[in-house]
């Protein structure tokens, strides 16, 4: 026994200081110290506050010189607590509303007009095309009729007859007589002789005199275009008469 007390008084003073306030914290719990509070005195308080005459931000920034004001309900809505009249005085709400409005009537009959005015070019082009139509049918008619009369007249060769009898098949035969083949739209019918020509009397005359007795086939077709003053290109043989055509 004695010797356990010996042993049990040396673990004793192996105990630290430390070790004992770390026990008491631990079971007892531990004292925090308090946080002194540094109380706001009138000289130690910052002034927020400043007079109009102190801000200069008017004379940076043109922004302020211009305060935007709060639209409630995008200007339908009123505050409390204020007179509704005095507030409905102040508000635009109702004016830009009939101002849009009349825009609007006006754009709406700006629009109609132009659909009238439209629809009178539409029905002018229709009538130009009706009218272009029954020409091309007046021509094809009377084409048509001319050739029936001409078939009527088995046997009669195309050099047999004069310009007016002459048909679409007449000519057709004729330019595959003398091989003249055309491109292009509208084209004249070809002259068969220097008499049948529009040319004046004097161009004639000098062109009986140079011994042009009869024209070739560059000649028979060019000529009529060049006097309708058409754009032409013309493809023949060396010395068929190109040049004769082209003066």
């Amino acid at each position: 026994k004695k010797k356990d007390r010996e042993e049990g008084t040396k673990h004793e003073l192996l105990v630290t200081d430390k070790e004992v306030e770390g026990v008491k914290s631990r079971y007892l719990g531990e004292k925090k110290a308090k946080k002194k509070v540094i109380k706001m005195t009138d000289k130690t308080r910052f002034a927020f506050d400043w007079e109009a005459s102190e801000d200069t931000s008017v004379d940076f920034n043109p922004l302020y010189t211009d305060r935007h004001q709060a639209q409630l309900l995008f200007g339908r809505g009123l505050r409390a607590g204020i007179d509704m009249r005095e507030q409905k005085k102040g508000s635009t709400y109702v004016e830009q509303m009939e101002a849009v409005r009349a825009r609007q009537e006006e754009d709406m009959d700006i629009d109609s007009d132009e659909e009238q005015a439209q629809a009178q070019r539409d029905a002018a082009a229709a009538a130009r095309e009706e009218q272009e139509k029954a020409i091309e049918q007046a021509y094809a008619s009377r084409a048509k009729a001319s050739e029936d009369k001409n078939m009527r007249l088995p046997g009669k060769h195309w050099s047999d007859k004069k310009v007016e009898e002459m048909s679409i098949r007449d000519w057709r035969i004729f330019r595959e007589d003398f091989k003249i083949a055309t491109r292009g739209g509208k084209v004249p019918n070809p002259m068969r002789a220097w008499t049948e020509s529009s040319l004046p009397q004097e161009i004639l005359d000098a062109v009986k005199e140079k011994g042009y007795k009869k024209p070739s086939p560059i000649q028979m077709q060019c000529i009529p275009l060049g006097l309708m003053n058409r754009d032409v290109v013309g493809v023949a043989q060396t010395g068929s008469g190109k040049t004769a055509a082209f003066v």
